[in-house]
């Protein structure tokens, strides 16, 4: 019986020796699910954040699509106008080229009359009815000397 005793006590110091150490294993889980659940809950705070800057950059992303087509708008309207302008200038240069080649053969005629020839027409068209009108004004002073 003393052996069965002594086995016994053994077997319960064996088991003690156990418990122990599955406690100290417990305890190191706990630990350890305790810093996962920290981690877990900051990823958690990241994500959401993260949630929250995607709904603000799809808001401005949003907002940015529109000032776009309200800009695209206004660029087509302004090219609409700058061709309508266009026409426009040279319709009216055609017709001050047209009205100034009228002027100046009416004017040929005028100095003929006075037994003078207009200077010539530049011949090219850079200087425009300005220069025709220079070159006429200058024909007008020399019939001073007539």
């Amino acid at each position: 019986m003393e052996n069965l005793r002594g086995s016994l006590k053994s077997d319960n110091e064996l088991m003690k020796g156990k418990v122990s150490e599955q406690e100290e294993t417990i305890a190191k889980m706990q630990e350890k699910m305790n810093l996962d659940e920290g981690v877990l809950e900051n990823l958690r705070s990241v994500v959401e954040k993260d949630a929250a800057k995607v709904v603000n950059l799809q808001t401005e992303v949003r907002q940015l699509k529109a000032d776009v087509e309200k800009k695209n708008g206004t660029i087509a309207r302004l090219e609409k106008e700058v061709e309508e302008d266009r026409a426009v200038w040279e319709s009216a240069a055609q017709e001050i080229s047209s009205k100034s080649a009228a002027i100046r053969e009416e004017y040929g005629k005028a100095l003929a009359l006075f037994g003078a020839e207009p200077s010539p027409f530049p011949s090219d068209a850079e200087g425009g009815p300005q220069v025709c009108w220079t070159g006429c004004w200058l024909n007008l002073k020399g019939l001073g000397r007539l």
